[in-house]
């Protein structure tokens, strides 16, 4: 596993944000209350994001907060930020955080995705102080739902999704962000339907 670092001046803070605002409708079910683990996979982000001590929320949609009346920690997709995919959760998180600071963005979708990953992303970021996401050695794309989206990004992630430029990875590939390569690509791999869910382990 490799990172471009570089010294830097002290990072803003950082939170993760765990996605749980899809319809899964190629699942058939929430993917955030899948289990992979032993408990349910959006539980799972959020022991990881504990473990590398990280205030971590739910990101959903207000009809789904019944879903998650355990947690305390939530964000809502605000309705301006609408139809703009895993935008509308970034966006809806960046609108109720303090300024100065960044996320750590989760997607529920990546069950293989383990803690010395997460770790190693951190780790660049700190070092880094900018934007930074796993290359995937396969497609040679940003991994867009497993990325740290800098503070100082967010103007220009709203002055896209006003052009109505609502992908990630679009802005991850015109970004002067730090890559993460040498990741084994299958860790990469999005489980999306009920095959992908049986296949598991």
């Amino acid at each position: 596993m490799e990172s471009k670092y570089s010294t830097s001046s002290k990072t803003p803070t950082l939170i993760a944000v765990i996605l749980c605002g899809g319809n899964s409708s190629r699942m058939g079910q929430p993917k955030a209350l899948l289990t992979y683990h032993q408990i349910p996979q959006y539980q799972h982000l959020l022991h990881l994001a504990n473990q590398l001590h990280l205030p971590a929320f739910v990101s959903c949609r207000k009809d789904q907060i019944s879903w998650f009346k355990t947690e305390n920690n939530f964000f809502l997709d605000q309705p301006k930020f609408a139809n703009a995919g895993p935008m509308t959760g970034l966006l809806s998180a960046f609108q109720n955080i303090q300024e100065n600071t960044s996320i750590l963005l989760l997607a529920c979708d990546y069950p293989l995705i383990q803690l010395p990953h997460l770790s190693l992303l951190v780790q660049t970021y700190q070092k880094e102080n900018k934007t930074c996401f796993f290359v995937n050695e396969q497609t040679q794309m940003p991994e867009p739902l497993l990325a740290i989206y800098h503070a100082q990004d967010l103007p220009k992630i709203l002055e896209n999704f006003h052009q109505n430029k609502t992908s990630l990875r679009h802005f991850l590939e015109s970004s002067n962000s730090a890559q993460i390569t040498g990741i084994n690509p299958s860790i990469f791999k999005s489980f999306d339907t009920p095959e992908d869910f049986a296949s598991f382990g």
